[in-house]
């Protein structure tokens, strides 16, 4: 994965600790596994511009990937080629809305 410097100086200091390289296979996993489930590819989830539907699916990763892991919101925004932490607020955010519309229809 090709990354800015910034991206690459920000990253290193979760690189000192082992629970970093765990979460960074949980976190791989989650979008994997959630690409598979939506039928897209991990790269569309990483596209800085994408349509709508996109959106909210890299919404419902990130959100998983908070629920799911005790990984720094930071640490989830970089592994989805994001910048800062409020991004991974603003899809958790966005993923509720998403889950109540889905609840009040059925």
């Amino acid at each position: 994965m090709k990354m800015s410097k910034r991206k690459y100086y920000d990253l290193k200091r979760f690189e000192n600790t082992y629970r970093c390289v765990s979460w960074l296979i949980d976190l791989q996993r989650i979008k994997k596994q959630t690409a598979d489930e939506f039928g897209i590819s991990i790269e569309d989830l990483d596209r800085r511009r994408t349509d709508a539907h996109t959106d909210q699916i890299r919404h419902i990763a990130m959100a998983r990937c908070a629920r799911e892991t005790s990984a720094p919101l930071t640490l989830i925004a970089y592994t989805f080629e994001r910048y800062h932490h409020t991004t991974v607020r603003h899809a958790i955010e966005k993923a509720k809305g998403v889950q109540q519309m889905t609840f009040k229809i059925r």
